[in-house]
């Protein structure tokens, strides 16, 4: 009999009884490119060009995912994120340091177990409170996110789940200035959530959008954000939503228990808090993007991953 790690031995035939367990090794991801082993040393021999794209697998749950060199030249997910709820996260394999672990206390949903925090288990219900952490894992990874299919698709999470608690580097407090990066993500190790700025500012003031992952993808495919962080535009929906080689989906969102929007619009979380209540995400629809549009931390949306280099 196999038991998967954690799992309690039922099949005892009375008190007392004992069996004897055989540990059976394997190669995670056997065949695959690692997504934790990738960095700036190797990725350019494995994405040369802009328009490269690799399937990798994530070491934590062996799911593969199709990456790509885009045309901001830096790499990322072409899928969105589908990593289960109740997970255990380490610093070996996950967007987060040891000494974060270590001074993580369980709160909000997220549970820290010896050196790894635990995302909760995947639910419809939820998606109500900005300081939780939920998940929701759609099983859907086809036919969705284009034009008029209202159906969930990939993974959702709260913005306190896909920062591991949305906390400052020091872990004690949950992030809540504007224009501030949570210190880490739900993102391969390597790997990061992207920004709506990187200059400790309101990215929707004073041109501070224009330092962020979110701007620099956006304008590499056709956005002009040049004088503002969202356009009144399909130029983004035609160059890199479905269909596309980045091929950002319309997957909506969750809220309070229930889905919206799919086939409407795509929000993706950034790192970047707004307050205690709000993030900066990109949100994007047939005929409009945002590369830092606050909303509620407690929705469930979309997460995309780039590598960190």
């Amino acid at each position: 009999t196999s038991y998967t790690n954690g799992e309690q031995v039922t099949n005892l035939a009375s008190a007392g009884t004992t069996i004897t367990l055989y540990a059976q090794w394997k190669t995670p991801c056997a065949g695959y490119t690692i997504m934790q082993s990738l960095n700036a040393s190797n990725i350019n021999t494995l994405l040369p060009n802009v328009n490269d794209t690799v399937v990798v697998c994530d070491m934590r749950d062996e799911q593969n995912y199709t990456i790509g060199k885009l045309a901001d030249n830096k790499v990322w997910m072409l899928e969105n994120l589908n990593l289960a709820g109740g997970t255990a996260l380490s610093a070996d394999d996950t967007d987060v340091t040891s000494t974060y672990i270590n001074g993580f206390a369980t709160d909000g949903r997220l549970t820290k177990d010896g050196n790894t925090i635990i995302l909760p288990a995947s639910a419809i219900s939820g998606f109500n409170n900005d300081s939780n952490a939920f998940v929701y894992n759609s099983g859907n990874k086809t036919n969705c996110g284009a034009s008029g299919q209202a159906t969930p698709c990939y993974s959702y999470y709260s913005w306190i789940a896909a920062t591991l608690g949305g906390k400052q580097d020091d872990s004690a407090t949950a992030e809540t200035r504007d224009g501030y990066n949570a210190a880490a993500s739900i993102c391969p190790k390597n790997w990061k959530l992207p920004t709506s700025t990187t200059s400790n500012a309101r990215p929707t003031a004073n041109s501070n959008w224009k330092t962020g992952d979110w701007y620099a993808l956006a304008t590499a495919y056709g956005a002009n954000l040049e004088n503002s962080y969202y356009q009144n535009s399909n130029t983004f929906y035609n160059n890199a939503g479905p269909g596309t080689t980045p091929n950002f989906l319309l997957a909506g969102r969750y809220y309070s228990g229930s889905f919206n929007g799919g086939g409407s619009y795509g929000r993706y979380w950034s790192a970047t808090s707004y307050a205690s209540t709000s993030t900066y995400t990109l949100t994007f629809s047939s005929g409009s993007v945002y590369s830092a549009d606050d909303y509620r931390r407690s929705i469930g949306a979309s997460v995309r991953c780039l590598l960190g280099i």
